[in-house]
């Protein structure tokens, strides 16, 4: 089996499988040198996070077809495809790896395995397979269609099955699993795949790799059209949106498509987990041709979003952008902006901080747009930051800021610490009686200039810190830090964590039933219905919004969210914050009556919107937003109760006044400096 998969991967050569760079013997132990999947696989995501979300699973079983079919046309039938055999390299590109058990078309059997060997892995075999019939090509698009499922519902087909021979007895006879019996909110599309995949008889399923990645592309192509049309229907008025080139959002379900010129079926896939080629003259489409009709025959207004849709961020950041689509088609439905239709166009900052920069550049001198809607954390901020200052734009910033920041090119309408972590510190001291506090937080500039305010705020109040630990935004293994809260045994837990590794952080958590009490900045709805209720550990979270706001504003906000983007989705502070700030901007817009970026942020500093948290304006002194503050319990139904209110808006103070606001720069120059000209910590 080592010569045959030596042998097999290297007659390959293709960016989505696994390279081998050398089959070698020291000692008398064989051994190859392959390419590191940085990574991991399908199947550690799976274990630590939970299912993909239907675009991600989709792009990823895509790459696979695009891998299996090279080894196809090269006569080779992998025989173990799985989620554990799927991993990531580099920036999201998905790679097919062991290919230990392959088959080769049209050779003898090479003494790889015996006659009638059950060879694979059962949960994800064909039919064929468990019954050591001959296989091809086919065998591999069925394991594709277990696969498939397992990605978007974070479970093996036939799992209810208890030993080996009963899931195999299920994948002769049984019908295909049906992904939507575990989740609604996974399309229609995702189950018919499936279901063509997975069919008993070979001839009835897709006759190669290549099919079933048309038929994936296609599936992408028409759950982005706008809710209520099917793919060849003419467009209707709602939400405009245009495409960056190699992007376009999804309206009714949050998805993304992918776009390259060339073949239909396939324009949407190509630059998912690759970097995107932004040269028009690549594709052989003008800019035009990528823009969904307007609402009226008018030139639209086009407006940046520039969010991660990839990467350990995406999880954070891709919901925000419907929460601007509703609020544009809101817009485009009452007569557009100075009578203009809005148009959105998109763009992936790929969770890193020089791609934001570089994208931000693209919206501005490519695209065109007169405001930018953006960024997650305080460090892909700061790197549009000097973009939009130095092309004197405006950058939208719409979630949780630690301050210490004014820029007059950017409106600040997330929430920053005078109206989040003090008040928290002081209902949890004051009420929830907790005097020991542990902090814990990514390794970014957030939660260190945050966690700086908590211990300033901590010492007034008296209370003992026993613990800070920082963990990195692609920290898969949290079981150092969580020991450390275990050993320190805190009354509470004040966590800054961002992105894929809060799940993971909860999850350990609660794997070691530690009692405790977390108040959190970055939990929210989304990530409760991650992780399952714990009574031994009371979640707390401060922010601008909640779901279960109980007013009318915020009740229509979330029908008419849900009513646009599916029944069952959740909403958090960012995504009102997003939608609040499209409105505020078309209010200034329309009362300024032109699009210059730097007059549009004066006028927006005099808006007011009655949003569904409350009121909200914008602070003209700093720019940052006067909003109220909340305290919410995570309960068991993936709601926060509200446990604290403000009791009018909280005005924001970006530079808290325990230092000067010239000491404040050196203490971000420090940590500037010290990682290496980054406002993220490199990763150890």
């Amino acid at each position: 089996r080592f010569l045959s998969e030596a042998r097999a991967v290297g007659r390959l050569n293709h960016p989505h499988v696994l390279t081998v760079h050398e089959v070698a013997s020291s000692d008398g132990v064989d051994f190859l040198v392959m390419e590191y999947a940085s990574g991991g696989s399908a199947a550690d995501h799976l274990k630590n996070i939970g299912p993909y979300s239907p675009v991600k699973a989709t792009l990823i079983l895509e790459q696979a077809c695009r891998g299996l079919t090279v080894a196809h046309q090269n006569g080779l039938i992998h025989r173990d495809i799985k989620p554990a055999n799927l991993l990531v390299v580099g920036d999201d590109i998905v790679k097919v790896s062991d290919f230990g058990v392959v088959k080769f078309i049209g050779r003898d059997n090479l003494g790889m395995t015996q006659q009638g060997q059950l060879v694979g892995t059962p949960c994800y075999m064909s039919p064929e397979q468990c019954e050591s019939r001959p296989v091809d090509e086919r065998s591999d698009v069925y394991s594709l269609g277990a696969t498939y499922f397992s990605l978007l519902v974070g479970r093996m087909p036939y799992e209810e099955e208890k030993t080996f021979v009963s899931v195999m007895h299920a994948h002769l006879n049984a019908d295909p699993p049906d992904p939507r019996d575990w989740s609604d909110e996974i399309p229609e599309g995702c189950r018919q795949v499936i279901l063509k995949a997975m069919a008993k008889r070979p001839e009835d399923r897709y006759q190669s790799a290549e099919e079933m990645r048309n038929a994936l592309a296609l599936l992408l192509s028409e759950m982005t059209l706008p809710a209520g049309m099917v793919a060849g229907d003419a467009p209707q008025l709602g939400a405009s949106i245009q495409l960056a080139p190699g992007i376009q959002l999804k309206s009714s379900q949050k998805m993304i498509k992918w776009v390259i010129g060339g073949v239909l079926a396939a324009v949407f896939l190509l630059f998912a987990f690759l970097p995107i080629n932004f040269d028009k003259s690549q594709t052989g489409e003008t800019e035009e041709e990528k823009i969904l009709p307007a609402a009226t025959e008018q030139e639209p207004i086009r407006i940046g979003i520039l969010h991660s849709l990839t990467g350990s961020l995406a999880i954070s950041e891709e919901v925000i952008v419907d929460s601007y689509e509703l609020a544009i088609a809101e817009i485009n439905r009452n007569g557009g902006v100075l009578g203009r239709p809005v148009k959105a166009v998109i763009r992936d900052g790929q969770s890193k901080d020089a791609v934001f920069a570089a994208q931000a550049t693209e919206l501005i001198d490519v695209d065109k747009v007169c405001t930018i809607f953006g960024c997650c954390t305080s460090a892909s901020r700061k790197a549009v930051k000097e973009v939009v200052e130095a092309k004197h734009h405006l950058l939208v910033y719409s979630v949780n800021t630690e301050g210490v920041e004014m820029s007059p090119n950017i409106i600040y309408l997330g929430g920053d610490p005078q109206q989040t972590i003090i008040p928290f510190l002081n209902w949890a001291y004051s009420w929830g009686k907790k005097r020991t506090f542990f902090l814990v937080g990514s390794d970014y500039i957030f939660p260190h200039v945050v966690n700086d305010i908590a211990k300033k705020e901590l010492e007034f109040l008296g209370a003992e810190l026993v613990g800070e630990e920082y963990l990195s935004l692609e920290a898969s293994d949290v079981s150092d830090v969580v020991e450390k809260i275990e050993a320190a045994k805190p009354d509470a837990i004040i966590n800054m964590i961002t992105g894929d590794s809060q799940t993971i952080f909860l999850r350990e958590l609660d794997r070691r039933n530690i009692e405790t009490t977390q108040f959190a900045t970055g939990i929210g709805e989304e990530v409760l219905r991650r992780i399952d209720h714990n009574p031994l550990i009371e979640n707390y979270s401060c922010c601008t919004y909640f779901q279960s706001i109980p007013t009318e504003a915020n009740q229509k906000f979330v029908h008419d969210f849900r009513e646009m983007h599916g029944e069952y989705r959740v909403l958090m502070s960012s995504m009102e914050a997003g939608y609040v700030a499209v409105h505020l901007w078309a209010a200034a817009v329309n009362e300024l009556g032109t699009l210059d970026p730097i007059r549009i942020r004066e006028a927006m500093l005099k808006q007011t919107v009655a949003g569904p948290s409350g009121k909200v304006s914008i602070d003209p002194e700093s720019q940052y937003s006067i909003r109220n503050g909340f305290i919410g319990k995570a309960t068991p139904s993936d709601q926060f109760e509200i446990v604290w209110q403000s009791p009018e808006p909280i005005r924001p103070e970006p530079f808290p006044d325990y230092r000067t606001e010239t000491e404040w720069n050196e203490f971000l120059d420090e940590h500037y400096r010290a990682w290496g000209n980054s406002w993220t910590a490199p990763v150890e």
